[in-house]
């Protein structure tokens, strides 16, 4: 059964049933699920219906609460209906954003490691007793107590390394160590990603002059210049037509016609041991690894304790991980003031603590309102969705 159905004043998301629901099996089966709302939400949309449009889009980010979609046609629909716009925790996700950005890694973090085009070299890794982790090419990497910024250079250097890419400059990472920076040349073709407008994603060849051509930017001169530093001027140039742009340009082939660049991303999928990510108003923000039997008040203590703008009556606990999250709402404060031990609930490792500002009434305001921002920072500082999927059992002594 799950914590929430047994814990009183806790509450599980819409949709969810008293047993811990079976995730698919078929991805497809709930991309179809979404699309249909989706189809209906926007059906009601041109129908000008904007209740029925609301509440269809709010179904939607109970299912996948970092769906854009669905959260700008909500806010579409809030404002044709005349509600005031939902708060977002950007203070406070910038806040926790910066201390993860810090976090030292450590024995047992499972590790993502994705190298663009190179399935072979792709794989999850376990920092091992030793501190190390093993990557095909790279060999063992000392990865205990050093960021991911710092570990993501010096994988990067190594299979540079080995498959003998193409090197046209380096730049000092904050390791100290020097990281390989390609710069395109003509011949290359870049792969120009803009997410969610497939009208502007394509592969472009850099011609003989240095110029790429995209549609709305125009020509822009890319021999010479590195991929970031194209990114950005692609960015500023599709911003001027579209709101808030995502792009990302890759090198797909250089002029050799081979791919030998490395392009190497880390994440950290599981944090090892029993850490939890502790998040809003706080005075310290960040991973946390408490011992024992861990419970609620005693994290949020070890965070410094809740700041003066906290509202104890509405905290949130995240358990099942950012793609299928199990909600609990509890009121610290009852506890605190009035020794309600069932507020204090027992936490699993990789569990998410959210303390808001403002009193949050129910799990579905959580999820519309904060829940979208907290996934946006998580992942903004390479941790994945399987943080918060800690199992069923909670801390053990």
């Amino acid at each position: 059964m799950a914590v929430a159905a047994v814990v009183a004043g806790c509450y599980t998301l819409p949709l969810v049933t008293q047993a811990r629901p079976a995730r698919p099996a078929d991805a497809m089966t709930l991309s179809q699920r979404l699309d249909l709302l989706t189809a209906q939400a926007q059906a009601a949309e041109r129908s000008g219906n904007a209740g029925a449009a609301a509440a269809v889009w709010k179904q939607i980010l109970s299912i996948d609460p970092r769906n854009v979609a669905a959260r700008e046609g909500l806010a579409l629909a809030r404002r044709q209906l005349g509600e005031p716009a939902p708060r977002e925790p950007s203070t406070e996700a910038s806040a926790l954003a910066q201390r993860l950005r810090d976090y030292k890694v450590n024995q047992g973090d499972v590790i993502e490691v994705f190298v663009w085009q190179r399935a072979d070299l792709s794989r999850d890794v376990t920092v091992r007793p030793d501190g190390m982790i093993a990557v095909p090419l790279a060999g063992d990497v000392p990865a205990m107590g050093r960021t991911l910024s710092e570990l993501d250079a010096d994988v990067t250097q190594r299979l540079q390394e080995a498959v003998g890419g193409p090197v046209a400059g380096q730049e000092i990472t904050g390791s100290g160590q020097a990281m390989p920076v390609y710069t395109v040349n003509p011949g290359d073709v870049l792969e120009v990603y803009v997410w969610q407008q497939s009208d502007l994603t394509r592969d472009v060849i850099v011609r003989p002059d240095g110029i790429i051509s995209l549609p709305l930017a125009g020509d822009l001169y890319a021999a010479g210049r590195t991929l970031p530093e194209l990114d950005d001027e692609i960015t500023e140039k599709f911003g001027q037509f579209v709101r808030d742009p995502d792009v990302t340009v890759a090198l797909k082939k250089t002029e050799t016609g081979a791919t030998k660049f490395i392009d190497v991303s880390l994440a950290i999928k599981r944090f090892g041991g029993t850490k939890v990510i502790v998040m809003g108003q706080v005075k310290a923000p960040g991973v946390y690894g408490p011992t024992g039997d861990a419970r609620l008040a005693e994290v949020v203590a070890m965070a410094g304790g809740a700041s003066v703008d906290a509202d104890l009556r509405s905290v949130f606990v995240v358990h099942g991980g950012q793609q299928y999250p199990e909600v609990i709402r509890a009121n610290l404060s009852q506890f605190i003031r009035q020794g309600d031990a069932v507020q204090n609930i027992a936490l699993r490792p990789n569990d998410i603590v959210y303390i808001p500002r403002t009193f949050v009434a129910t799990t579905t305001d959580f999820l519309e309102q904060f829940y979208p921002s907290i996934s946006e920072a998580l992942v903004g500082v390479n941790l994945m969705s399987e943080l918060g999927a800690g199992g069923e059992e909670p801390f053990k002594q």
